[in-house]
C-alpha cells in the first residue's frame, strides 16, 4: 500500500495492490462478503478496469486465481466529479472504465497497465489519470460531514451535526448524495463499524510488496 501524490492527497486515500494465490475456487458461497466500508476505488484486475462504488449492503467476492490487482482508493465523498459518476449511480455500482470515459481512454489506459513490470507500475499509470481529471477539491460539506462521523464512535443525530456544519439538514442530505451515493444516516452506519477496519482486499487475496513483479496480461 503507498500514499497517494501530494497532488491527489485531497481525493485519495491510497493505493494498493494485491495477488491472489493459485488456484483458487472462482467463487465460494462461503467466502465472506466484502462489506460496505465508505470507499469508492478505481480498480485495475489484471485483465480490465472499472470502478467499485459505494457500498450499501455485502457484495459476494470472485477469487481470481494467480492474478494481481492494482487499486486507488478514493477519500470518502471525493470519488464523483474525477471519475464522472454521482449520485445514486455510484451506489453499489461496478462499472467499466468505457461507459465512464469512453472505449479510446480505455483502450489506452488498459494497454498502459498490461504492459506494466510491476504494480507501482501499474499505480503510476493509475494516478496519472486520476490527476487528468482532477478539476476542483472534493465538497466541503462532505468532507467535514466525513471527519465528524469518522471522530465518533456511536450514532450521531444528523440534524445537530448538519446545524453544527451550518447547513440544513436538507443540503446536507442533497450534498451527500450527489458525492457518496447516499446519505448522511446511510454513512453514519458505515462509519460506525467500517472506518476502524483494515482496507478490503479481495477474498483470498494478501498485499505484496511494491517491488513485485507481475507478468503483463494482455485485456480481453
Amino acid at each position: 500500500m503507498w500514499a497517494p501524490q501530494a497532488r491527489l492527497a485531497a481525493h485519495v486515500e491510497c493505493v494498493w495492490a494485491s495477488r491472489s494465490p493459485a488456484p483458487l475456487a472462482a467463487l465460494s458461497p462461503d467466502a465472506d462478503p466484502l462489506l460496505p466500508d465508505g470507499a469508492v476505488e478505481l480498480v485495475w484486475s489484471g485483465r480490465g478496469l472499472f470502478v467499485r462504488g459505494a457500498d450499501t449492503r455485502p457484495h459476494c467476492v470472485g477469487v481470481f486465481p494467480d492474478r494481481t490487482f492494482v487499486v486507488v482508493r478514493f477519500r470518502t465523498g471525493a470519488a464523483a466529479d474525477v471519475l464522472g459518476l454521482h449520485g445514486a449511480d455510484l451506489t453499489d455500482a461496478r462499472v467499466g472504465i468505457s461507459l465512464l470515459w469512453g472505449y479510446a481512454e480505455m483502450e489506452r489506459l488498459e494497454t498502459l497497465l498490461a504492459a506494466c513490470p510491476s504494480p507501482r507500475a501499474a499505480a503510476d499509470v493509475l494516478e496519472a489519470a486520476v490527476v487528468a481529471r482532477v478539476r476542483r477539491m472534493p465538497d466541503p460539506a462532505v468532507t467535514a460531514l466525513v471527519a465528524n462521523l469518522r471522530a465518533q464512535r456511536s450514532p450521531v443525530r444528523i440534524a445537530a451535526l448538519a446545524d453544527s456544519l451550518g447547513f440544513s439538514e436538507r443540503q446536507l442530505l442533497r450534498r451527500a448524495r450527489a458525492a457518496l451515493g447516499y446519505g448522511p444516516k446511510m454513512l453514519d452506519r458505515i462509519a460506525s463499524s467500517a472506518f476502524a477496519w483494515p482496507r478490503a482486499t479481495p477474498r483470498g487475496a494478501s498485499p505484496i510488496s511494491p517491488l513485485t513483479p507481475v507478468t503483463p496480461i494482455n485485456p480481453t
